[in-house]
């Protein structure tokens, strides 16, 4: 039983983390939502058992095997609790990729608006991606230097969180291009 709920116990951990990171990385809503909260009751139901199971046999058997495997158990809760206030984190803004469209090199690039991000320089074609809190009204656009001249290009305003989590912003188009990803 030890070998088994410590198997349970580490898949849990190791699965969970990939769907977040999944999140993070795609920005894939449906796939974190629908397939992470399927996962998230499954391992519980199948976690909560092996606890029982583990604290009865603690309690007749008392071998301390037991107890450690029970304890490793135990240790995803705040794992799971972690999970869960970085997933609401994440679900209040938008995964932004910036790719420099200009055909050159740009310089002084600086995002502003809720947050102002400083990302240096982008060669031709580089794509940089950053999570953008939608949640405040003020207006997102990208600054940068390109042939001595400055340019300011407007990014985004509030945006809805029910149609879109990710977008791409193509620098150095007339406004930029805008194409909801997900």
């Amino acid at each position: 039983m030890d070998k088994y709920s410590r198997t349970i116990a580490l898949l849990s951990f190791l699965i969970g983390t990939l769907f977040m990171l999944h999140y993070y990385v795609i920005a894939d809503f449906e796939t974190f939502f629908y397939g992470g909260g399927i996962f998230f009751l499954i391992a519980t139901v199948i976690n909560f058992i092996n606890v029982i199971v583990l604290i009865v046999l603690l309690i007749l058997k008392k071998k301390r095997s037991n107890g450690k495997s029970l304890l490793l158990i135990l240790a995803n809760i705040p794992i799971a609790a972690l999970y869960f206030f970085l997933t609401t984190h994440f679900m209040s803004g938008m995964k932004i990729d910036f790719i420099n469209g200009t055909g050159s090199e740009i310089s002084n690039v600086k995002i502003t608006g809720c947050k102002e991000i400083n990302i240096g320089t982008l060669e031709k074609n580089e794509k940089v991606s950053y999570w953008i809190n939608s949640n405040c009204e003020e207006p997102n656009n990208i600054h940068y230097i390109i042939n001595g001249d400055t340019i300011t290009e407007y990014v985004s305003t509030y945006i809805d969180l029910t149609e879109v989590k990710r977008m791409a912003h193509l620098i150095g188009e007339k406004n930029g291009r805008h194409k909801k990803v997900y």
